[in-house]
This record gives C-alpha cells, structure tokens and sequence, in this order.
C-alpha cells in the first residue's frame, strides 16, 4: 500500500493534505475521493476544528466545501455526506 501525507505549516497550526487511494478504498483512512471525473481531497485543522474538502475537475480547481467538526479528526461519513450533497447540486 502506498500512502503520502504531506504536512503544511500554516500561522502555527498543522494542515494535514492526505492522499491515500488504496487505502480509501479499504475504508481505513480519510482521502481523495473521485467521482465523475471530479475528484474532493478533504484537508483539515485539528486546533481549529474546520476544514475544506478542495473540488478539482481533472487537474483543475473549481472550489472549497468548507466545514466544522469536533474531536481528532472528522468523520469520514461527514466527509461523504458533504461530497455527495455537492454531487446532487451540481448533478455529478
């Protein structure tokens, strides 16, 4: 399985961009998720408790879902439920 996770430091809090394809498919941990041709990728903040899941077309971004959530990190139902509230607006 191969897995990369790259951390950005932004104003004193850590971002976590994570991109896990197999194991998104295993259902282990949060990541990219595809549909249509569009692809979501959540990033998120533990000290704030928001995030963004970023909406590409391809190779091109279209925009940000942003979102709350409590505890460590956010539910990955939350995370599909976000995703597949947008698909039905958007007709995807």
């Amino acid at each position: 399985m191969s897995c990369t996770i790259l951390f950005l430091l932004l104003k004193d809090d850590i971002i976590v961009f994570s991109k896990y394809y197999k194991k998104m498919q295993k259902g282990i941990s949060m990541g990219a998720i595809e549909r249509s041709g569009y692809r979501f990728v959540p990033e998120y903040s533990v000290i704030q408790q928001n995030g963004a899941i970023h909406v590409y077309n391809r190779e091109s971004f279209i925009e940000e879902i942003q979102f709350q959530f409590s505890g460590k990190y956010p539910e990955l139902d939350q995370i599909e439920e976000l995703v597949d509230a947008y698909c039905n607006k958007h007709n995807i």
